[in-house]
């Protein structure tokens, strides 16, 4: 078995490399265990999966597992991953796990999971490992059984109806707004694109068929080469904005009617402004990728700003330490607990964006881009930058980098990786939780300090790792 799938905060491999058929029977063994052995949880568990090739296999054997350790598998079928985690908040569950590679390449899969009402991260999943590798598992004298639910991406939408569709101007309101959705063929498309049409809004979808394969290009909206065709679709249709979402649907790309690309920490500004203005002195969660005006905008409108670690298990848990009421990563998971359930979740958090712009688009008659200008505060900042190295090299590297690194006048913060601030700029080095490689960051004034912060980086990171290769 190879370690390497046991991520920090999921579950992640290559199909039948890593992550085979006979492992994931062997999770829903010792999870089934775990969940049995706790007398405050409940013997059954919640099932989705995305619309990866290999998900049909995974959950026979995952769901064969749990069965075999004496728990009732209700399986709610092909779904984006909020689908599922909506199931487990508003249905009589304490466990769930959907079958999901979220944004990595179509021959990965994995696991997010949930046991007794928590994300199931960290040292859970290093246990989990453990027990694996050891064989430290057996099954019960009582078999589970396998329910079929097919009632949950419906109790999904109506949920959100119910609670976007409050009065007969936010109606109108939304039947103002034309919006392009591209789900990149994963599974946001069989949500999305009729929730979205239904709150009444005019709908211009891309790629809507979920293809395991994803032939037209890969969802994930971090990467700027995967909005291409949103932007010339937003274009050609003269729409108000443009919506992206990432494999399993609970990360949200953003794009203007003049087809910039948002970064979600300037969508996150909007979203804690509108927040904020219901809730003073809320806490607002954002991970480190995040920029400096993130900062000052909670700050400007009486909310709490706390920084913290990069990964939807971590941010989750943070939400529920400081009692937030918002929080965002720079990837694009967005999660809210106003008026929500504080899971990350892309569909609603586009639903929550459209009825922000429609009702300023109403009183104000502004563009999208001409709202978005307002949380600008004309930095110069890079999207995310990955540099390959290895799964056993990039957190020594970035150990020896914090111990060893010559940054000159500056604040350190060592909370995810390294982020350096200097009066005009910051950046940004860390290991990434999903894939092997350095993930970095940079944000300043103008690109003249940007590239000084970059040339610092490169000469530091490759003084303790002269292997790299430098973008």
């Amino acid at each position: 078995m190879s370690m390497d799938i046991f991520r920090k905060y999921d579950i992640r491999g290559i199909y039948n490399k890593d992550l085979t058929n006979e492992i994931a029977y062997e999770i829903g063994l010792s999870l089934g265990n775990q969940i049995s052995n706790n007398k405050d949880n409940t013997n059954k568990i919640v099932i989705a999966k995305d619309a990866r090739l290999s998900g049909d296999s995974l959950f026979n054997n995952l769901s064969q597992g749990f069965i075999d350790a004496g728990i009732d598998v209700y399986y709610i079928g092909t779904a984006p991953t909020p689908v599922l985690y909506h199931y487990v908040a508003t249905k009589d569950f304490l466990n769930g796990i959907i079958i999901t590679g979220s944004h990595n390449p179509s021959e990965y899969n994995g696991m997010k999971i949930i046991i007794n009402n928590s994300s199931f991260y960290g040292d859970a999943l290093e246990a989990l490992a453990h027990t694996i590798q050891n064989k430290e598992y057996q099954k019960s004298n009582h078999q589970g059984k396998l329910i079929t639910c097919d009632d949950a991406i419906e109790n999904y939408k109506q949920d959100i109806l119910q609670k976007i569709l409050i009065n007969d101007a936010t109606k109108q309101n939304l039947k103002n707004l034309k919006v392009v959705i591209d789900s990149g063929n994963g599974v946001a498309g069989i949500v999305a694109p009729h929730l979205l049409r239904e709150l009444g809004c005019e709908v211009i979808d891309l790629f809507s068929e979920p293809d395991g394969s994803f032939p037209n290009h890969h969802p994930d909206p971090a990467k700027l080469a995967n909005l291409k065709d949103l932007q010339q679709a937003v274009l050609e249709h003269n729409a108000d904005l443009g919506l992206a979402f990432d494999g399993d649907a609970d990360r949200l790309g953003v794009v203007t009617n003049k087809t910039e690309v948002i970064f979600p920490d300037r969508i996150l500004m909007l979203f804690a402004v509108d927040v904020l203005k219901k809730h003073p002195q809320a806490t607002i969660v954002y991970d480190v990728k995040c920029c400096r005006h993130l900062e000052k905008v909670i700050k400007d409108h009486n909310g709490i700003p706390l920084m913290y670690c990069t990964g939807h298990s971590l941010i989750k848990s943070k939400i529920k330490e400081s009692g937030a009421l918002l929080a965002g990563e720079m990837s694009g998971h967005m999660f809210f607990v106003d008026n929500w359930y504080g899971f990350d979740d892309g569909i609603y958090s586009a639903v929550r964006l459209l009825d922000y712009y429609a009702e300023i688009k109403a009183n104000q008659k502004i563009t999208f881009s001409e709202l978005m200008e307002k949380f600008d505060d004309n930095s110069i900042s890079t999207p995310e930058i990955n540099i390959l190295t290895s799964e056993t090299r990039k957190h020594a590297i970035i150990t020896e980098l914090a111990k060893t690194g010559q940054f000159g006048d500056c604040k350190k913060i060592d909370i995810d990786g390294l982020r350096i601030e200097y009066t005009d700029g910051w950046g940004l080095v860390r290991a990434s939780n999903t894939t092997p490689n350095l993930v970095l960051r940079f944000e300043a004034k103008d690109q003249k300090c940007i590239d000084e912060i970059q040339d610092t980086f490169k000469r530091e990171l490759l003084k303790v790792a002269p292997e790299v290769e430098w973008m």
